[in-house]
């Protein structure tokens, strides 16, 4: 058999500062382990949906214990195998300080979130999605300003995070 590495990605909260967004966000593959942030590595960009242009995101390592213990643990029906995977190291927060994006007019409209991603089995791209309910409600037509730009957030139809960004 082929083994497929399906990487799952999440936004497990969002909190605003009153001058940042933070999106706390976890990637990780199934049974592969990664227990510490060195175990791989994650870059953010906001990507413009009709341009292309990228604007690298700060992004800050942290630990996701609670995804161990909730995802972790793997028994095999068939096989009758169990196993354990440690996924803390997956979690990062995304810094959005509105005040420093320097926001082109490349990336004016419609943007998503892409992550890029590394480490010892697969390296790849994926744009952020999947989200609770209660952030899903959080962030839905939220909408921020800075002096010079306004942010909107809300979901598409994969439910992937968009940012409508304008200027004033």
């Amino acid at each position: 058999t082929v083994k497929t590495f399906q990487s799952n990605k999440y936004i497990d909260a969002f909190n605003y500062t009153g001058t940042e967004i933070h999106l706390d966000a976890h990637l990780y593959i199934s049974k592969l382990n990664i227990p510490t942030a060195a175990d791989q590595q994650v870059e953010a960009f906001l990507i413009n949906d009709l341009t292309n242009n990228t604007i690298p995101l700060k992004i800050e390592p942290r630990p996701v214990p609670n995804l161990t213990k909730s995802k972790g643990f793997v028994y095999d029906s068939i096989t009758g195998k169990k196993a354990n995977y440690n996924y803390d190291g997956t979690g990062f927060r995304i810094i959005f300080n509105l005040e420093e994006l320097d926001m082109p007019l490349s990336n004016l409209g419609s943007n998503h979130i892409l992550l890029k991603y590394k480490n010892r089995v697969k390296s790849g791209a994926v744009i952020l999605g999947n989200v609770s309910d209660t952030t899903k409600e959080k962030l839905q037509n939220t909408k921020f300003l800075s002096s010079n730009s306004s942010f909107c957030f809300g979901f598409d139809s994969s439910n992937q995070l968009t940012i409508n960004i304008s200027k004033i």
